[in-house]
């Protein structure tokens, strides 16, 4: 059993080893003579948020209150299901790196999924999942008839034969009802009125422009409807009763907007005007009862609604303002409750996920609790404050920094321009640094400093007008507060090579102190807690094959290789230091070649034990002398060793994550955090009190897991 001090974590393994019985003398310079005592913490990881995601579908049960469905785009758990309306949102298992486009419900509750896999039926409200296999491929977009019930698949293409696809017996066969043309299958529509009148919209063919089909009977014929339309990309198809409305979004300078035709698609009318901030529609539908009112998803425009069929128009209703969609759907029969999923982050927004709106579409409030759609790449503890975080979270070109001040019950998103940040951290005064990571197009890179009354400042370094700037860690002296270290490397005009910058003045100005020989990356950096901030160590990447680590002992002014006892073609990926020995450095490496040790102040280096995977990330338990924790890329877990990185364990159970970015240890309580691809986990390790003499203690000391 662990024993944990609330005293100061540097120093108390001596404690803990007088208390166990276990020597206090320090190890030999070049040996590991003091075993780490066992370690038993928490039984699992938990999410904590920030929730949401990017959400590319989302349906409601038409027959059970209550019931939805989400889908997002990440590869653990793209499936979701929640039971109370969306308070609460549960990932479904078994679609584990699944890309799932479209969710339907046919009337009798049913429910189908197209995913990159296949078709998949569930008839228990989405508690499981059966697939209906077809001899033409996975589906893009699944349709059902709602005279008859058939299904119909829309392929992805690109350059498929067979796009359009019919089953009549419940996916038992298929029937190919393909029109002639190349490209995916973006959108069907089964005209309620007319069972035999189909439409069909193509995206992405071999000219990646978009065009629409149309059939009067069933599929068997196909005539070419878009001559009026523009050349771009057709998303969601629908039907108002008497008209084909088609949204669609761009291709190259083509721009589509909202289209009506009351002619079969023989002539389209645009139902977009100029109050339009883009015409980049992906998604369209319309209130059940009232076909007047739609409801459009934009690209960073928010969500449109028209009361009166499309002559005028509410733009970005209250609550998706600016932002992006995918989807905004009505559920069944409803006028009121409807559904929208976020898209990709814009304007600092963030991927907020799962929206939901109970007045037909006029305001929309975040529903995403649960939800893990968000990818974090670094999470950050208050160094006074527990339950203060921070996290930084990235989409695929965009991403944001999420604050929490009551442990990750809520987070709110900080107002800093859109870039993708990889690393979030307090400094020892609890002022919040977040490197961006570009792109210079929307605002400076390099690092952001969060002031007193909240907003953000850029600080630097910038080294010109386009994205010259790239960070991967910083690192803050804890004996002078006007002490930065921000480790990383150039690109484009200023070269590619790894560095180092150092500031004297909290930030304001830069010098670059390190620049490698060659293309290469500095991961991470450390101060070693001497007392004197004069010896540094930092993890390097050069592609030359001369990597590893760097050391200075001049307070970072300037930096020598320190690759002795490093075998040729070290990646160096992270750091970690010792809570009781200020000379005893552990360095990660990638691709397999282990994990070493200096225990000189990183002058020399030694393999510490056998080689476990690509360690991406290292920290060091703060209480308990030789206790680490590794986050492996490939094999993708999360590991501890007790015996100073000799032999790793699987410590991972419960994090539902494929990568983890970043491990960070916090005492009081003492905890783990792990910023991961599925969010941002906490795991709980047993706290020491020292209070006294408790009944039924003999020692007089008691163990309890930390949590709130």
């Amino acid at each position: 059993m662990v024993i944990r001090s609330s005293a100061s974590p540097r120093g108390s393994s001596l404690l803990l080893a007088a208390l166990l019985g276990l020597s206090a003398q320090p190890a030999a310079a070049n040996t590991q003579a003091r075993a780490a005592p066992a370690v038993e913490g928490a039984a699992t990881w938990v999410p904590i948020g920030p929730y949401g995601g990017t959400v590319l579908a989302v349906g409601a049960s038409p027959t059970v209150p209550d019931l939805m469905l989400a889908s997002v785009r990440v590869s653990e758990r793209p499936l979701y299901r929640s039971i109370d309306g969306g308070q609460s949102w549960q990932p479904v298992t078994g679609f584990v790196g699944e890309y799932i486009s479209d969710i339907e419900f046919a009337a009798d509750g049913t429910a189908y999924l197209a995913t990159s896999v296949g078709l998949q039926v569930s008839s228990d409200g989405g508690v499981t999942w059966t697939a209906i296999p077809n001899p033409f491929g996975p589906p893009g977009v699944v349709e059902i008839d709602p005279a008859t019930g058939d299904l119909w698949l829309g392929l992805p293409g690109p350059l498929d034969d067979t796009t359009v696809i019919q089953s009549t017996d419940g996916g038992a066969t298929w029937i190919d009802r393909s029109p002639q043309q190349l490209g995916g299958t973006t959108a069907l529509l089964l005209v309620p009125s007319s069972p035999l009148t189909v439409y069909a919209g193509f995206c992405c063919g071999l000219d990646f422009l978009g065009v629409l089909w149309a059939s009067t009977d069933g599929g068997v014929n196909w005539d070419l409807a878009s001559e009026d339309l523009p050349d771009a990309q057709i998303w969601r198809l629908v039907w108002d009763g008497g008209r084909v409305i088609a949204a669609g979004g761009e291709s190259g300078t083509a721009e589509f907007g909202l289209f009506a035709s009351d002619d079969g698609g023989s002539t389209w009318e645009p139902l977009h005007d100029a109050t339009w901030p883009t015409l980049y529609a992906r998604d369209i539908d319309i209130d059940p009862n009232d076909p007047s009112v739609l409801l459009v998803a934009t690209e960073q425009g928010g969500i449109h609604r028209s009361d009166d069929g499309g002559e005028s128009w509410s733009i970005g209703v209250t609550g998706t303002s600016g932002k992006s969609f995918n989807t905004a759907r009505f559920a069944p029969g409803s006028s009121n409750l409807v559904l929208a999923g976020a898209g990709t982050f814009s304007n600092g927004s963030g991927d907020r996920g799962v929206l939901r709106s109970d007045n037909g579409g006029v305001s929309f409030v975040p529903r995403s609790s649960g939800l893990r759609g968000l990818h974090a790449t670094s999470v950050a503890v208050h160094p006074d404050d527990p339950l203060q975080l921070a996290a930084a979270v990235s989409g695929t070109i965009e991403g944001s920094v999420y604050s929490s001040t009551d442990g990750g019950l809520s987070w709110d998103v900080e107002s800093l321009p859109p870039h993708l940040y990889n690393r979030i951290e307090f400094a020892p005064d609890g002022i919040l640094y977040a490197i961006a990571d570009g792109s210079t197009s929307v605002a400076p890179e390099g690092v952001y400093r969060r002031e007193t009354e909240g907003t953000w400042t850029a600080i630097g370094p910038d080294q010109g007008a386009a994205f010259e700037t790239q960070g991967s860690d910083l690192r803050f002296s804890a004996l002078n507060p006007d002490l930065i270290l921000l480790a990383g490397n150039d690109l484009g005009s200023a070269g590619f090579e790894g560095t180092i910058w150092r500031s004297l003045t909290a930030g304001d100005s830069w010098e670059k102190v390190y620049e490698s020989p060659g293309v290469g990356r500095v991961t991470a950096v450390e101060i070693l807690a001497d007392g004197t901030d004069q010896t540094m160590v930092a993890a390097l990447q050069d592609q030359k094959g001369n990597g590893g680590a760097l050391r200075s002992i001049d307070g970072g002014e300037t930096w020598s290789e320190s690759f002795t006892g490093l075998p040729s073609f070290v990646h160096g990926s992270g750091l970690c230091l010792s809570p009781d020995d200020p000379q005893r450095v552990y360095l990660a490496t990638e691709f397999g070649t282990g994990l070493f040790t200096s225990v000189d102040g990183g002058s020399s280096w030694n393999l510490t034990g056998p080689p476990v995977g690509e360690m991406r990330s290292i920290t060091c338990d703060g209480d308990v002398e030789g206790v680490l924790y590794g986050g492996l890329l490939f094999p993708s877990d999360l590991l501890r060793s007790t015996d100073f990185g000799a032999s790793f364990e699987s410590f991972g159970a419960g994090l539902d994550a494929s990568t983890i970015r970043q491990i960070v240890w916090a005492s009081n309580p003492a905890r783990l955090w792990a910023a991961t691809s599925a969010g941002v986990w906490r795991h709980d390790l047993p706290v020491l009190f020292a209070d006294g003499f408790e009944s039924g203690s003999a020692s007089g000391w008691s163990t309890t897991v930390g949590g709130s």
